[in-house]
């Protein structure tokens, strides 16, 4: 699963790659898969990031190992991270807007789930400023969130930002989209 707009201009080619931390080298738990085709959700909208999610099927199935393992989804439709709820966030993205900062190492961030925007078709998230959130180069990164049985959820994938790394950031919710990831992903 990916954000849309990650993927909408076509690209030739896309590799998949799980169980990394360092991305400047290759690890024990590393898998590269490349992709066999990628499927944008039919109503997407890059204008106003709507229905901004993706998914890339893979030519080759990962391996599982305690690093690679398949992602646990929202159980209910329309049963969104509550508000306040404090969420997980990871990628490579920048850590810094100006001057641009990329970390070869894997960076996460916790941050609390703030209230839905009307004009957005996204959970929002809020880093606190100097604590971390997504930026450029995250788009696509999974929102991640507790249960209540203590299993982490993938909740959505990064979808905007506002300029800078430690402002608000939108996340399309996988909740919404359930039947349509269904639909090609039984997982």
């Amino acid at each position: 699963m990916t954000a849309s707009h990650c993927i909408d201009n076509n690209p030739t080619a896309i590799a998949v790659v799980a169980g990394a931390h360092n991305i400047k080298a290759m690890e024990w738990s590393q898998q590269k898969q490349w992709a066999k085709r990628y499927i944008l959700h039919p109503n997407y909208r890059r204008s106003d990031f709507y229905a901004d999610i993706a998914l890339i099927e893979l030519r080759r199935p990962f391996v599982f190992n305690d690093r690679v393992n398949r992602p646990c989804l929202p159980s209910g439709f329309n049963d969104y991270p509550p508000v306040g709820t404090w969420c997980y966030i990871a990628g490579w993205g920048q850590t810094q807007y100006s001057p641009i900062i990329r970390p070869d190492k894997l960076q996460q961030a916790r941050l609390p789930i703030m209230e839905q925007h009307g004009k957005y078709d996204t959970v929002a998230g809020f880093g606190v400023q100097g604590k971390g959130n997504a930026c450029k180069g995250d788009s696509g990164g999974p929102l991640m969130c507790k249960s209540a049985s203590g299993q982490w959820i993938v909740e959505g994938a990064l979808s905007w930002g506002y300029k800078g790394c430690h402002s608000e950031s939108g996340y399309t919710p996988l909740t919404k989209y359930l039947n349509w990831v269904k639909q090609y992903a039984p997982i």
